[in-house]
Parts: C-alpha cells; structure tokens; sequence
C-alpha cells in the first residue's frame, strides 16, 4: 500500500483555495473542469519557473491542460475577468512585433465571514458573491470608455504580427485552414515587408481572410477540376511552339490547316 502524501514530499504545486471557489461559483459555465485545468496547469508552470509571473504562449498552456486552444484563450480571459490572474502583451525583442504574454498569479482574496479583501491592492472589501459581477461590470465600464474615446491619428508604423499570433488568429477564424499554408502566407507578407502596391498593409487581420478565400478557392478548384481519363492535358502554345522551334503565329497557322494536332 503506498504511504500519504507529504508536503516534504517536493517538488509541488499549490492552488488558491479562494481561486477554487471563485471558479466553483461560476454556475453559468458547463466547461468548469476545463476551467480548473487551465487554471491547474498555470500553477504547473509557475511551479517550474520558481515565480509566480512567467511568459508561455497560449498553444503551450493548451497542451498541459489538455485543452483546445481557443478554449485555453476563452478560459484565459475569464481568469482574468475574475481576477485570479492579470496577463501582459509583450514584443519580440527588438521589433514590434507581438510575442506570448506573461502571466501573474494573483493573491485572490482572503475571507473573514461574509466580507473578502483583496489583498495586492489598497483596502477594499466586497461581498464573495458579488466578486465576480464587480469584476465583469469593471470590465464592461473599461470597454465603454475606451469606445467612448475618439481615436488620436497616428503616423505610427503597424505593428505586425509574429507568427504566433498570425497562427493563432487564422486558427480561431478558419479552422479548416491548413496550418502550412497559413505559415506560408505569413512568410510571403514577411518576405515583402508587409507591403502591397499602394503601400504598407494597415490591418494585417484582412491578410488573413484574403489569404484563407484565395486558399478556399484554390481547394475548391483543385477538387472540382477532374482531368478525363485517357485525354492528355493540352500543353500552352507558347511551350508547344518553343517544342516544334516556331512562332505561335505560325503554330496556329499550321493547327488551323491541320497541319499539326491540336
């Protein structure tokens, strides 16, 4: 028979009981046990790291929770909305490019009766219950004045994507896009300077949509276009003049007097 555990029996990983109830209390959501794995598998990796403030990519934290990426972002942004995380965008060093963000371990709350302090921050008390609706209408009063905001013109170079992020939007907008193609289109805009004719792309999100319609028309194209079997596929007149050592004028002359074949 194997002997209890024993808090000496290191390395682990602890979880906030208070963060435990908060994600208990959302009734609302049928996904809690994916909710308590992403959440278990942050305290995994801040355990690794020995700090309770790391940098990992989505599609990473995904894989230790045993979950699909968009709903590891989905759950991300209710940690956060609840409190027990805050999260940071960061760039690639030397570019403005995005890069995976960093995560903090919040202290969530410790309770006395009926009332919770948040401790990390100034004195401030509120019901448990009411936590999380708090939380949500702060949020929601943050997005409105942010909206309410008129947007200051800028002459401010794009910031363009890494292709982490290229990934993960094309991931979450068409799953059915084939994730070498994507990475391929992103090395094109890469290759070019993220530049088109009339100049320097403005929303590198429209790239993704075009370039997932071009690659939908082309599948479409390929599945639909059949060549017959026992009929070869007729080879361009500039290659079958370049073949027979003629002009294409005189290529179609000879095919109008049949001449040659078609």
């Amino acid at each position: 028979m194997s002997a209890p555990r024993d808090i000496k029996h290191a390395p682990f990983c602890w979880q906030s009981k208070e963060a435990l109830r908060r994600i208990a209390a959302c009734e609302g959501r049928t996904d809690r046990a994916h909710v308590f794995s992403v959440y278990l598998a942050l305290t995994w990796f801040a355990s690794d790291e020995q700090t309770e403030t790391f940098t990992k990519q989505v599609s990473s934290i995904a894989e230790r929770a045993g979950v699909s990426y968009r709903k590891a972002a989905d759950v991300l942004a209710l940690l956060k909305r609840l409190g027990i995380i805050e999260s940071a965008q960061n760039f690639i060093e030397g570019s403005k490019e995005l890069g995976p963000n960093s995560y903090t371990l919040c202290t969530v709350c410790a309770t006395s009766g009926t009332e919770c302090l948040r401790l990390g921050t100034a004195a401030k008390t509120a019901p448990c219950r009411d936590i999380e609706k708090n939380l949500i209408e702060e949020s929601l009063e943050d997005i409105r004045e942010e909206s309410a905001r008129a947007p200051a013109p800028s002459k401010k170079r794009p910031i363009y994507p890494a292709i982490e992020a290229w990934q993960a939007l094309a991931h979450q907008k068409h799953p059915d896009w084939p994730a070498n193609d994507a990475q391929g289109a992103w090395e094109h805009y890469e290759s070019v300077g993220w530049k088109k004719k009339s100049g320097p792309i403005l929303k590198w999100e429209m790239c993704v949509a075009t370039c997932y319609r071009n690659w939908k028309t082309r599948s479409d194209t390929a599945g639909s276009t059949v060549q017959p079997q026992g009929q070869p596929a007729r080879i361009p007149d500039n290659v079958r003049a370049i073949q027979l050592g003629i002009s294409i004028e005189e290529l179609r002359q000879k095919r109008a007097s049949r001449e040659i074949a078609l």
